[in-house]
Formats: C-alpha cells, sequence, structure tokens
C-alpha cells in the first residue's frame, strides 16, 4: 500500500496510483489532525473525497509518531510536547477523527516500543496496548464500511504475542494490524516472530503487517500468510532515483 500520511502521496496523482494498478492507500489520522485540520476535513464527505482516492483507505492511529516526537506516554494517552503548546492525543480522539474522515480500515491508538527492548517494557506495552484497544473499541461507531483492526503487540517475545492474540481473539475484532516489527529487531527475530504471530490467527480474518517496505521482508511476510502491508520506501526510493 502507496503510503500518503497527509493525505496525498509525493509526487503522485491519484490517476497515476490507479494507473499502475494500487488498490488502498495509507494515511495517519494523527498526522491528517494536526494538518490540513479537523475542521477542514469535516467539510469534505469524507478522506475519499478529499484525496479524490475512489477505492480503500487505511489510517494509521499515530501511535508510532510519538517514537518521532518528544512525548510521554500515560494511561490517558500519548502527551506530544511541540513549541509552545501541549496536547494529549487520546485513544477516543483517534477513533473520533477517523469516524470525521471514513477511513475504510480503522486502527486503534497502540504503543510501539523500539528494539531491543526488555521483556518488561514489551509487556507494559502490550498490555496498555489492550486496554487501549478496548477504549478504542467502546467508541468505536462506525460509518458504513468501516471496520477496526486489533494491533498486535509484544515486540519479539512469543508469550506476549499469543496473550494480546488471545484477548483480541475474545473482543472479536475483524482484521488484525502486526505492529511491533521493523523497527530494529534482527531480520531472525523478525521471521522468528512473524512466523510465531501469523501461526496464531484465525485464517479467514485480514492480516495485515505495519510498515514493511524492504523486499525481502515483504516476501517473507507473504509466506507467512501476511495480505496486506504498506511503506514509504518503494515511492521515496523513486523519487530519490536508487537503484
Amino acid at each position: 500500500m502507496p503510503v500518503g500520511t497527509h493525505g496525498a502521496v509525493s509526487s503522485l496523482t491519484p490517476q497515476l496510483l490507479l494507473d499502475m494498478g494500487a488498490e488502498i492507500l495509507v494515511s495517519n489520522a494523527f498526522r491528517l489532525s494536526e494538518s490540513p485540520g479537523e475542521a477542514l476535513l469535516s467539510k469534505f464527505e469524507s478522506l475519499h473525497e478529499f484525496m479524490a482516492w475512489p477505492n480503500t483507505i487505511l489510517t494509521d492511529s499515530g501511535g508510532f509518531q510519538s517514537r518521532l516526537r518528544e512525548h510521554a506516554i500515560f494511561e490517558e494517552g500519548i502527551q506530544f510536547y511541540d513549541e509552545d503548546t501541549e496536547f494529549v492525543w487520546t485513544p477516543e480522539r483517534a477513533i473520533a477523527v477517523q469516524r470525521i474522515l471514513g477511513s475504510d480500515f480503522v486502527m486503534p491508538l497502540d504503543i510501539c516500543v523500539e528494539l531491543p527492548t526488555t521483556y518488561l517494557q514489551a509487556k507494559e506495552a502490550m498490555e496498555r496496548t489492550i486496554r487501549w484497544a478496548k477504549r478504542c473499541q467502546a467508541v468505536f461507531n462506525p460509518r458504513p464500511g468501516q471496520i477496526l483492526f486489533g494491533i498486535l503487540q509484544g515486540a519479539v517475545y512469543p508469550d506476549l504475542r499469543k496473550r494480546c492474540i488471545e484477548v483480541f481473539e475474545k473482543m472479536d475484532f475483524p482484521a488484525y494490524a502486526i505492529g511491533g516489527l521493523n523497527v530494529g529487531e534482527t531480520p531472525e527475530e523478525y521471521r522468528a516472530t512473524l512466523d510465531v504471530t501469523t501461526a496464531l490467527l484465525a485464517p479467514e480474518k485480514l492480516r495485515y503487517i505495519m510498515g514493511v517496505g524492504r523486499p525481502e521482508a515483504m516476501l517473507e511476510a507473504v509466506k507467512a500468510g501476511v495480505d496486506i502491508m504498506d511503506s514509504v520506501i518503494p515511492t521515496k526510493y523513486a523519487r530519490e532515483g536508487r537503484d
């Protein structure tokens, strides 16, 4: 899936993307809430109209962005510090913004830890991801066609991945996103964690691995039974003229 974080894929028009066979685009609800902002986006029927994109749109919630900016994580949400302002991005806010956007695939707010990490840090992040997923599910009032994914965390620890899946299965999410990979683990850890995770997932439910763009990693994800994936790498490398 090509990535249009702020509502557009850099250097590519929607028609060019359609001509190349793109079926789904990825945008980011957190980034869109900042710019162009909810007031402007609310004037459109949906993000599809705003982007002039007729096909499926997946919106991430912004949990990964916490790793890229000055922030602090509390039970309420993620508090960002930007120049002279402070604000808290909560699970409820992430869902409310995605309802305004009308994206087809909606992501709950989660915690993605950078690897390597300790078992206790990974466990704390996974458990908070579960608690936030429950809050997201409680306020999810979907527009027609919207579905809410469960984002699986647990770093490279099989028992944490299993625990997250068990809880989400009881919550009856219709689809799953595999988070917390391609964030610093070794290739061996990536393959092992991917295999453990996908083996525990119901085969009839959609599987999305987040932020995978390296050709080798994509092929390994497909081999493991993943259905969809996204990354800025293909379009970024094309713009930069890399071999």
